[in-house]
């Protein structure tokens, strides 16, 4: 029997997602169109996670010497990720956003879409993923635009 092996991944999943054309320049120096940061959920989002960072070398040296309180300072970060969540996703309802389902590879990302990007142009898309709230900005370069079922893929 012959093992398949393939050098890539595929993920399919839903995500939060907001997309917005950007100029070459723009998508090469990583300039980030402030309508995507400029929201509660975001900006709240990236301040938990950079003080996750903050913390973890020192929860690190308390788990050293105390693993119980280690265990209860991980609960109440648990506990404030939850209230996170919650206000981030109460704040995502307002605007009526729906997740989309997505397929991510190595060759880029495919998701359906109403309007229609050019080929060959620059775009920046936010993905808010599901339900960790977590977001990922990423630049890219559309490589197919097909209408399909009224939607462009």
């Amino acid at each position: 029997m012959i093992r398949e092996q393939r050098d890539y991944f595929r993920i399919n999943d839903k995500v939060l997602l907001r997309t917005m054309a950007v100029s070459e320049q723009d998508a090469l120096s990583h300039r980030i169109p402030y309508e995507l940061t400029n929201t509660p959920g975001f900006a709240l989002s990236n301040e938990l996670s950079a003080i996750d960072k903050e913390g973890t070398q020192l929860l690190h040296a308390i788990a050293d010497n105390n693993r119980d309180v280690e265990a209860y300072l991980k609960l109440l970060s648990r506990k404030i990720d939850c209230i996170a969540n919650h206000f981030i996703a109460e704040q995502q309802g307002d605007t009526e956003q729906k997740p989309v389902e997505v397929t991510i590879s190595e060759g880029g990302i495919a998701y359906y879409a109403q309007t229609r990007h050019e080929i060959e142009s620059h775009i920046v898309i936010q993905m808010t993923l599901l339900p960790s709230q977590k977001n990922i900005i990423a630049f890219g370069k559309v490589m197919s635009s097909k209408l399909d079922n009224e939607q462009y893929l």
